[in-house]
């Protein structure tokens, strides 16, 4: 197993490692522009050249299922541990008739939200006027509720007041970056015969969980936007350049292709693993996200090991091949997705906190391959 993570952990950390040090200084319209180059032509034709080259027969039809199953399982597990530290900072002393938001209100609940609600009353306006939304280290809300002590310190509501931070909460332990990372890693693990379940989960992901599910909870939470209907998403879906490349891929497996085509694709994947850890290490290196640690930890936990634990042992209970298992812990482990930032720029949810979770995510699934390849290799 040592020479297989050496395998596979040295050009990650070379090129990633280039990447940090390029990032500071270079333009910031560069990275965008990578990603966006790798979005539209490299990883298309890395997915077309896996795609075209697979055996699509027997269980490969686990990665779109898979890919379901990590994205609800995130979603379901954040949102279990989000209401359980809700619950947990409820308990206070409050008045009993209290008005709550609940958690998809677009108040929270709780302390915040009653103090909200309750500010229409004239008793107890002053407790709640001037109220800021500051998030800070901790990622808390700082309420300034004693005006007439303006020394007195203020208190700090719990940081899931605010939707816009349940919202990247959500989307942190839910998405994850299988198009670049996942993508550059997985295949690495595998043999040729599943080198192309990765691109049949990366896609399935894009369509059932970042544009799918993670549009609507971005939505949701969010309060900015595009088209949020139903015919908008189809739209967005539609335009995925590697949902076409994963299509022409598989359609063109019975096709004797020219040998230029064939070179072109093949040659892609040699250049986009590079280019996707380059990018990541630029992108690393821009973020600034480590405030919110403390609570950015528990997403990061449930999308690099509760998921892939969980569906491993899964796969084990049903009998599925030890190749594909060990593909959908990978794939299903990948580091928060770098679209989840862009979610949140479209829906105005909060940065720091997916930022945060991208950059100690990206560590984590370093330590946790080791663990993975012992237990589902």
């Amino acid at each position: 197993m040592a020479e297989v993570l050496l395998h596979a952990y040295t050009p990650l950390l070379i090129w990633t490692g280039l990447g940090l040090l390029l990032g500071p200084w270079l333009p910031r319209s560069w990275p965008r522009l990578v990603g966006r180059s790798l979005y539209w032509v490299g990883v298309p034709l890395e997915v077309f050249s896996l795609a075209r080259h697979t055996n699509f027969s027997g269980q490969m039809g686990l990665a779109p299922a898979g890919a379901a199953l990590a994205v609800v399982l995130g979603a379901l597990l954040s949102l279990a541990s989000l209401h359980y530290l809700m619950r947990r900072d409820l308990r206070v002393d409050m008045p009993p008739d209290r008005p709550t938001g609940g958690l998809w209100g677009r108040h929270g609940s709780g302390k915040f939200a009653t103090a909200i609600a309750l500010s229409t009353s004239p008793a107890l306006a002053p407790m709640v006027t001037n109220l800021e939304t500051n998030f800070g280290a901790d990622c808390g809300v700082d309420l300034a509720i004693d005006p007439i002590d303006p020394a007195k310190a203020p208190e700090t509501a719990p940081w899931w007041t605010e939707p816009a931070a349940r919202g990247s909460y959500i989307l942190s332990a839910m998405l994850g970056n299988t198009g670049f990372v996942g993508l550059a890693i997985a295949p690495l693990f595998l043999d040729a015969s599943s080198a192309g379940f990765p691109a049949f989960y990366a896609v399935s992901q894009n369509v059932m969980g970042t544009y799918g599910l993670g549009v609507w909870v971005a939505s949701t939470f969010g309060s900015t936007g595009a088209d949020r209907s139903l015919w908008g998403q189809v739209k967005t879906m539609a335009a995925v350049p590697s949902l076409w490349g994963f299509g022409f891929g598989v359609a063109s497996q019975p096709i004797a292709l020219p040998s230029w085509i064939e070179a072109l694709s093949h040659g892609s994947v040699g250049l986009v693993i590079p280019t996707a850890f380059v990018l990541m290490g630029i992108r690393l290196s821009q973020l600034k996200g480590w405030d919110c640690l403390r609570v950015a930890a528990v997403p990061a936990l449930l999308k690099t090991i509760a998921v892939p634990a969980l569906l491993g042992l899964g796969a084990i209970v049903v009998g599925i091949d030890p190749q594909l298992r060990l593909g959908l812990v990978l794939m299903s482990g990948m580091p928060t997705a770098f679209a989840c930032l862009i979610l949140a720029e479209e829906y105005d949810l909060d940065r720091s906190m997916i930022a945060t979770s991208i950059a100690l995510t990206t560590v984590l699934v370093l330590l946790a391959i080791p663990m993975w390849l012992k237990l589902f290799g």
